[in-house]
């Protein structure tokens, strides 16, 4: 077999296996009136050691976030100072958010390594607004771009030290509420978010949502005018305190929640409670669309990607060529399995009962395969790796687009394959 013939069987190949599975993972984003695409935007404005609270605040989010589904390549960590590296570390390359070392934010088994986009020097108030605005310069590696759309939401917690509509950077730079409003407004223009949540932990931080006038955001600063952020307790071995009050109560809510919980955020600003925190959270909603009690938290920090399968069992035809009617199964965040499949007659006439994509994946490999997306290679996210057994492509005479699509990549292989017979 020459070389030509055996391009011309892998294009086939290709063209059988690709064209299906690249129209089920399109149908499966139709399959939904309200598909999110959820990004995050983390930042530690703060350098030296003794602000080692602020990375660890810093990277509980980072965490949290990440467990809830949202992959790295929709997360942009700035961290302005390397904690983890620092002489004065008791424990180096590890950075932790409570006295006992419960986990090491900074790599370990359990937090499966930290990609810090940006770090030291590069976090400056020039780099930020520029990542919201979209106005990098070119050589910007993709991974470093905050890639929103009109349909996005965007979640943005920053740490560091602040005070009256000001929030400082590398202890040389402030940027202040109005620089806030002005990027938020840029990128309300360029349609650049569907729904912001701002959130942050620093002293006075409400002030600095005063100067807010675009539509969609959501706004949230641990601290009302004229009072303190304050840290939560002491590492007696790391020798500073190693976590704030805001974050530490706000890990606590978060913690109990998963990628398909319905918790509002009326709910979680409730748990806050001033006399925990020593400060009076501010929540600013006059920008927001929707009620508090009628946004879930999981609408901003976690992965639409996540899916569940409903725990009670639903009945399915037993027809070979059954086409699963949408509708009647597919929720809003279970979307990938809403495309055309069916069951043969061997099946079970049954959906699986709670299958579960989330914080957990890591122990199915699934994150593993993830890594290896975002490095170029692995399967897409509209892909499932062993389709349950019983479940075959349908076939019927609605999807006959499909079909012609691989019967002409296989038509196209066989062409070539003669075609290299007869100039051999």
């Amino acid at each position: 077999m020459t070389l030509s013939v055996f391009v011309w069987w892998i294009l086939a190949v290709a063209c059988f296996i690709g064209a299906p599975r690249a129209a089920v993972a399109a149908l499966s984003s139709l399959s939904t009136g309200q598909q999110r695409n959820n990004w995050a935007v983390i930042v530690d404005t703060s350098r030296y050691w003794y602000n080692y609270r602020h990375v660890a605040n810093t990277l509980s989010f980072y965490h949290t976030v990440k467990r809830l589904g949202i992959p790295d390549h929709q997360i942009i960590l700035m961290l302005a100072e390397d904690i983890a590296c620092n002489p004065r570390s008791p424990s180096p390359g590890s950075i932790f958010n409570d006295a006992d070392h419960r986990l090491n934010l900074y790599g370990g088994e359990n937090s499966h390594g930290v990609e810090v986009d940006f770090r030291g020097d590069e976090v400056t108030v020039t780099s930020f607004i520029r990542l919201l605005t979209g106005r990098q310069a070119p050589f910007v590696a993709q991974s470093r771009r905050l890639l929103t759309d009109a349909d996005s939401n965007v979640f943005i917690f920053m740490t560091g030290h602040g005070g009256e509509e000001f929030l400082k950077f590398q202890d040389w730079e402030e940027i202040t509420s109005q620089d806030f409003a002005d990027a938020f407004e840029q990128m309300y223009r360029q349609q650049r978010y569907g729904k912001v949540l701002f959130v942050t932990d620093t002293c006075q931080a409400a002030t600095l949502q005063t100067r807010f006038y675009s539509p969609g955001i959501l706004a949230a600063g641990c601290s009302k005018l004229g009072e303190n952020s304050y840290s939560h307790h002491i590492d007696r071995d790391v020798g500073i305190a190693v976590i704030d009050r805001f974050t530490y109560y706000s890990l606590r809510y978060l913690e109990g929640l998963q990628p398909w919980s319905t918790n509002t955020m009326q709910h979680f600003f409730d748990a806050l409670d001033p006399a925990d925190l020593q400060s009076t959270p501010e929540v600013r909603t006059d920008l927001f669309p929707q009620p508090l009690n009628a946004t879930r938290v999981t609408d901003f920090l976690a992965s639409t990607g996540t899916f569940t399968f409903e725990s009670t069992p639903f009945p399915i035809q037993h027809h070979t060529a059954a086409k699963l009617p949408i509708a009647e199964w597919a929720t809003e965040s279970c979307s990938f399995y809403a495309a055309y499949y069916a069951y043969d007659q061997q099946s079970t006439g049954r959906l699986p009962g709670k299958c579960y994509y989330h914080q957990q994946q890591q122990q199915l490999g699934w994150q593993d395969r993830s890594t290896q997306r975002e490095r170029g290679g692995g399967e897409g996210e509209g892909e499932v790796e062993g389709k349950r057994q019983g479940r075959t492509f349908d076939g019927a005479a609605g999807d006959w687009w499909l079909w012609v699509v691989s019967v002409a990549g296989i038509l196209v292989g066989s062409g070539g394959m003669l075609v290299g017979q007869l100039v051999k």
